[in-house]
């Protein structure tokens, strides 16, 4: 895995660092965790964790090594959730996943998930750079997604945190490998829900979050079908070039993921809204109630092949869906 900023071919972010990250540093660097890896500089930074660059001694091959800030290694919840990600990484294996290759922890008890180390850029970075993005260039993508996310469904994962910058694009060869990370609010199906900061507390991003995961005290409903949402409000992001919707509060976005539709495409790009097929997937996959989804990743995926190759009996049936959502 690489930096926050992942097109930077894994130079230190050009920002300056805070004390506690330029501390956790020199308190490993040149040093060898687990015996196997050695620290040599951060990647990056992010809400709760430092991503730090290192060797594997034994393949002699870059690592990427992500840690809890040490700010919050007393914060129960962030401690809870850094947990959670690597219990859910352990379960994962697969090529458009990046996993966990190995826990280690340093000297004074630091835990560290050891990651593929990966030369590329985020979904985020290409539409910040690009704008909104063609249907050729996005459908290669939404279908690694949709394979990345039914590895980790099966797995009993549920990832609850899809967005842009937790999709990265890597070139290999003639070929562009989406691996999609940070699985640090995954949902684990067969054990309990995680405990929140408090209670009523929504954790999550807002403009990515399903309906169910905006009720604060509906955890238990949350299945594969948040998933689908999340890919939903990514898609109409990458397509339009703007989250669905657009609000100060945090709040008033939430009840907009529970209550409305976003806006149309012909509204917000009337230059080139795309084929309607598409955005009856969008649609179908933000719809408010889980049941009226796509129910998994297959179906999501193969309405998307539709998109391109779908006889016009199968669009037509995409297109009634849409329209009964309105």
């Amino acid at each position: 895995m690489n930096s926050n900023n992942p097109g930077n071919s894994g130079e230190p972010a050009p920002k300056p660092f805070t004390d506690e990250v330029n501390e956790l540093l020199q308190s490993v660097k040149g040093r060898t965790l687990g015996g196997r890896y050695i620290v040599s500089d951060i990647l990056g930074v992010g809400g709760m964790s430092v991503i730090l660059m290192g060797r594997d001694i034994l393949t002699n091959s870059s690592v990427a090594l992500k840690t809890l800030k040490p700010s919050l290694n007393h914060e129960p919840f962030m401690v809870a959730r850094f947990q959670r990600e690597i219990v859910s990484l352990a379960k994962l294996d697969h090529p458009n996943v990046v996993g966990a290759q190995d826990c280690v922890s340093s000297e004074s008890g630091q835990p560290f998930i050891v990651m593929e180390y990966l030369h590329g850029y985020t979904l985020d970075d290409l539409i910040q750079q690009h704008g909104p993005l063609p249907l050729t260039r996005l459908n290669p993508i939404f279908q690694q997604v949709c394979d990345a996310l039914k590895h980790a469904h099966g797995q009993g994962v549920i990832h609850k945190d899809l967005k842009p910058a937790n999709i990265m694009l890597v070139a290999d060869g003639h070929k562009e490998i989406v691996k999609v990370f940070d699985f640090g609010l995954s949902k684990i199906l067969e054990e309990e829900p995680m405990r929140r900061t408090a209670k009523g507390t929504v954790v999550g991003s807002a403009a990515y979050m399903s309906p169910e995961q905006c009720h604060a005290e509906n955890e238990h409903a949350i299945d594969e079908r948040s998933d689908v949402y999340q890919i939903g409000a990514v898609m109409y992001e990458a397509f339009t070039g703007r989250v669905p919707f657009y609000k100060a509060r945090n709040t008033e976005i939430l009840n907009k993921h529970i209550y409305e539709y976003p806006p149309s495409f012909a509204s917000v790009i009337p230059e080139n809204p795309g084929p309607s097929i598409f955005e009856a997937i969008v649609f179908i996959a933000m719809a408010k109630a889980p049941e009226e989804r796509f129910q998994n990743m297959d179906e999501l995926k193969a309405a998307l092949d539709a998109v391109f190759n779908g006889s016009d009996t199968v669009q037509e049936s995409l297109l009634k869906r849409r329209r009964k959502l309105q």
